[in-house]
């Protein structure tokens, strides 16, 4: 059977933008107030009814970031899509003084990014997923523009000069940011006894842990980490901003955060007052019983998850071994929820021709400090390119909660680049017009 072929998109559009995440936002807004007439579209899998710009994140109450780390505050201080703004506008600044916090709560800081994806709801196609972006040719068989190809119960085609890659973060397995209906209800007061494991040694794992102890309800939440301790992030605000301020100002923020915090950072990312709270509820469970193995809400350090499957029961066997004395054990959950962290969309699937036809600089897809695609010298039109946002770094710090401290600073670097590349074409394309007169 011949496949349907694509409808085309006649609208021209300058940039189009492969995903409706906060980064994108961030361009957005970025793009609007440095180059007005730049014509963006953004392109979102999800459905308008079902987009959320952050994850549902159990037991965070405020975010990971102060208040300033927004999408354009350390950039552009005066811009009306701030913070400040968002809470002037709304009425809420003089209360949110009162707050005494400088990590604005979750559920608020959601406000202000629904607040500025707002401005750009005629900018985005919802439910449109990218099923691969192929370069176009010109004449002089150069890359002139990309083709994005759509699903959205059809096909469809889309074309522009200037593709930038701001996909959501996937997560590694069934995560904590997925689990909240399913949270609800096995924690109902009339259900029968439950048991819950949480894996992984990250600040949601924590949090999560932390917030099913303090949710009455007959449960046994098991904790297990891989390492032999919970340590918490001890590296001072003082020592990081100096480091971070002193980096070499060319490089990409993450990697002069990354320079900044190498000698300092740790494996194991959580506030020290969490923690503090952790270990009050474990003490208190040890007045009342002193045999950890029988507490409701327990912490299994040096532990290695080796299989997990789902029997007939309904139940999860997760089997995990103890590194030190090598012990196997095989233990049944009704949940088990893996707080283990999120990693990179990887583009090599929508991206198939930059491989295949030999146009990267390299064997595999890196960037530059402009967070441009690097593809081979002279294959490019001017004007043309291909631009992924969070592509350097830590998983966290570039496409995570810990994105928002260089977000602003990112999307100057990518808006500098596109309109660099745009000013280039629009001068050849002078010239070639004076040439004919």
């Amino acid at each position: 059977m011949a496949q349907t072929q694509p409808q085309a998109q006649q609208e021209g559009h300058d940039v189009i933008c492969i995903g409706f995440t906060p980064a994108a936002i961030s361009l957005g807004i970025t793009l609007r107030e440095s180059s007005p007439s730049t014509r963006i579209l953004f392109l979102e899998p999800r459905s308008k009814a079902t987009w959320k710009p952050l994850p549902d994140l159990p037991g965070h109450a405020h975010t990971s970031h102060n208040l300033l780390s927004d999408l354009v505050t350390l950039e552009n201080p005066r811009s009306r899509f701030t913070f400040i703004q968002f809470l002037h506008q709304r009425k809420l600044l003089i209360d949110y003084t009162n707050l005494g916090s400088i990590q604005p709560p979750r559920n608020l800081f959601e406000d202000y990014l629904q607040w500025c994806a707002k401005h750009f709801q005629d900018n985005v196609h919802f439910g449109a997923r990218v099923l691969a972006v192929e370069p176009v040719y010109s004449s002089r068989r150069k890359i002139d523009g990309w083709s994005i190809f759509t699903e959205n119960g059809s096909r469809k085609l889309y074309t522009a000069k200037q593709v930038v890659f701001c996909m959501s973060q996937q997560p590694c397995v069934v995560h904590s940011s997925q689990c909240m209906k399913q949270l609800s209800e096995l924690t109902k007061p009339e259900r029968k006894m439950v048991r819950i494991a949480i894996v992984g040694q990250t600040q949601a794992a924590a949090e999560l842990f932390n917030t099913l102890y303090d949710i009455r309800a007959d449960r046994e939440v098991v904790w297990l980490v891989e390492q032999s301790s919970l340590l918490p992030y001890t590296q001072s605000s003082l020592d990081a901003n100096d480091g971070f301020s002193q980096a070499n100002p060319d490089l990409p923020p993450e990697l002069r955060r990354a320079k900044a915090n190498n000698a300092k950072a740790t494996t194991t990312i959580v506030k020290s007052s969490l923690l503090d709270h952790i270990y009050e509820n474990q003490y208190a469970q040890s007045i009342k019983e002193p045999d950890s193995s029988k507490w409701k809400y327990r912490i299994k350090f040096n532990q290695v998850i080796t299989n997990a499957e789902t029997a007939s029961s309904g139940l999860v066997n997760l089997r995990h071994q103890d590194k030190t004395s090598n012990q196997q054990v095989t233990d049944d959950f009704n949940m088990v929820i893996a707080a283990t962290g999120f990693t990179r969309a990887s583009l090599d699937n929508l991206l198939p021709s930059l491989s295949s036809k030999r146009l990267l600089d390299g064997s595999s897809i890196t960037t530059n400090a402009e967070y441009a695609i690097n593809l081979r010298r002279g294959v490019l039109e001017p004007g043309a390119g291909l631009w992924c946002v969070g592509s350097i770094g830590d998983e966290d710090v570039a496409t995570g909660e810990g994105a928002f401290s260089i977000m602003a600073e990112r999307s100057v670097r990518v808006a500098r680049s596109l309109k660099a590349c745009r000013v280039v074409d629009e001068a050849q394309n002078s010239e070639r017009v004076q040439a004919q007169l």
